[in-house]
C-alpha cells in the first residue's frame, strides 16, 4: 500500500509543478488558481 501511496503523491506534485508553472506563464489569475489548489 505504501508505494503505491508514494507514486499517487508523486503523481500529485507532478501536477501541481504542471500547474503552477502554467499559472506563473499565464499570470496572475493562473498564480491565484495555483493557490486555491495548493490549499
Amino acid at each position: 500500500m505504501a508505494p503505491v501511496h508514494r507514486e499517487i503523491r508523486d503523481a500529485v506534485s507532478a501536477c501541481r509543478v504542471a500547474i503552477f508553472t502554467l499559472a506563473t506563464a499565464l499570470g496572475v489569475p493562473g498564480q491565484n488558481t495555483t493557490n486555491h489548489i495548493a490549499m
